[in-house]
């Protein structure tokens, strides 16, 4: 076993709460590596003479040998699959890809689901939503990013053969997809004086910020397709039919965020059970 003075040191690691809610978690790598303050395997050096010293660390037995083999190159072998997924987690371009990559994905699913269509930019179940949740709880601004690239491309190919539409008009409506759900998370944290690390953030919180979220963009959403009709279902609606599309468009972000919020849980809790079973 390494001594003290050599254990691993966790990353700086981002807040999520999304298994075990109550419980504090800083990072989605706490959530599916849990990294822990030793090395848990001992690691291997290749020096000139063949030897490998398994009882020791690395950097033990390189700060007792050193001056003997300067001249020679040394390779240090440490295989932790949760060090490389917290470097991923972590690395600069995840937030933005985690955003594009997750909404885009999560549009063409949708794209297979046409029985949940309620109206055309409307969906019953709006399972992108989740993703936009899931962005900015892990990655804040810059997972909102991404989500807006994505929607960018996403509303694009969606919404094209629209006259109405230019490509001005696709970034406002992937703007209000992708920071409605920043914005909200933003106030409800200044409000229930919740730290930037999301410590204190409890399920209660949560649903805050996805029914919440849900509301803002799809009241801005009809907003912008009132002023710039997509179909005759926007053109001159009666309050009743207009009450049904906003009605309609908020439900499906709210049980879309919700689906995949339990999604992520679930998987989750499975791969820490199947973990705990590993050898």
């Amino acid at each position: 076993m390494p001594s003290k003075e050599y254990e691993a040191k966790s990353p700086p690691k981002l807040a999520l709460l999304i298994s075990g809610f109550g419980q504090s978690k800083k990072s989605v790598a706490s959530t599916l590596v849990t990294p822990t303050n030793q090395i848990s395997k001992p690691a291997l050096v290749s020096t000139p003479e063949g030897t490998i010293r398994p009882h020791q660390t690395a950097i033990d037995w390189v700060k007792t040998h050193v001056n003997d083999i300067t001249w020679h190159r040394i390779v240090l072998m440490y295989v932790s699959p949760s060090n490389l997924v917290e470097r991923i987690v972590n690395a600069s371009p995840t937030p933005y890809l985690f955003g594009f990559l997750g909404w885009y994905g999560m549009w063409l699913l949708q794209l297979q689901l046409p029985v949940f269509d309620y109206a055309l930019g409307v969906s019953l179940i709006f399972l992108p939503a989740g993703i936009r949740t899931l962005s900015v709880l892990i990655f804040g601004l810059r997972g909102a990013i991404g989500v807006f690239l994505g929607s960018v491309v996403s509303t694009m190919g969606y919404m094209g053969h629209v006259n109405s539409m230019d490509f001005f008009n696709y970034c406002i409506v992937a703007a209000v997809s992708a920071f409605s759900s920043y914005l909200m998370m933003s106030l409800i944290c200044w409000w229930r004086r919740i730290d930037s690390e999301l410590n204190e953030l409890n399920f209660g919180d949560l649903m805050a910020i996805v029914f919440s979220q849900g509301l803002l963009s799809s009241t801005l959403h009809q907003l912008i397709y009132a002023y710039n009709p997509i179909e005759i279902a926007y053109t001159n609606p009666t309050l009743a039919e207009a009450f049904r599309l906003w009605a309609a468009m908020a439900t499906g972000d709210i049980v879309g965020s919700m689906i995949l919020m339990l999604s992520a849980v679930a998987l989750v809790n499975l791969f820490q059970r199947l973990r705990s079973y590993a050898p």
